[in-house]
């Protein structure tokens, strides 16, 4: 009877800790965030949506290329997928976090940040802890939410 106990609590644990267990990427962090401004001034700082130590961030639009990848953030990148924005996370010369996002070729995808209407392929935005502080807006392009940051 004890070694059944034993059992259902672990599950039980278990199935608390990971429901527990926010898995939402920063895109999407950021969508509930100006959400929940409903309008008003929002301004979001980066540091709060991430559980991670970091000093600078790399977010990548548009479709980059390895190489550029590679060359901006000054390492390898094994976690390169083609046709993905990117979202690099380091700390003290560390890769810590990444995120890969689907890319639309001809047009934005949901939740997309796009910082000070910049869009090209060959955007990259870097982002310092100490200064990641945004104005956020929730816009809309041919029927596509996308996160303005400024």
């Amino acid at each position: 009877m004890s070694k059944f106990f034993l059992v259902a609590s672990c599950s039980i644990f278990m199935s608390l800790f990971l429901g527990c267990i926010n898995t939402a990427t920063i895109e999407q962090k950021m969508r509930q965030k100006v959400e929940h401004c409903e309008g008003k001034d929002c301004k979001i700082d980066l540091n709060t949506l991430t559980p991670f130590k970091w000093d600078t961030a790399f977010y990548f639009s548009g479709l980059p290329t390895l190489e550029l990848i590679e060359n901006t953030i000054g390492k390898p990148y094994g976690a390169y997928v083609e046709f993905s924005r990117v979202f690099i996370f380091k700390h003290k010369g560390k890769i810590v976090y990444s995120e890969n996002y689907a890319s639309g070729i001809e047009h934005l995808t949901k939740n997309q940040l796009v910082f000070n209407d910049i869009l090209d392929s060959s955007s990259v935005k870097i982002i310092f802890s100490g200064k990641a502080i945004f104005n956020c807006s929730l816009e809309e392009e041919a029927g596509i939410d996308y996160i303005k940051l400024k």
